[in-house]
């Protein structure tokens, strides 16, 4: 799999893991910024 089907985890006890994922038409990772704010959204739960 190529580097853009990765995405790192930036947050949490996960931080700096790379999850991968498989190529579909129309999906796409998620930016820095919300995948950050959707963590600490997650955290506080």
């Amino acid at each position: 799999m190529s580097r853009r089907n990765q995405l790192r985890i930036i947050g949490g006890t996960h931080r700096s893991r790379l999850v991968t994922f498989p190529d579909h038409d129309g999906l796409r990772p998620t930016g820095d910024r919300v995948r950050e704010m959707l963590f600490n959204w997650l955290q506080m739960s």
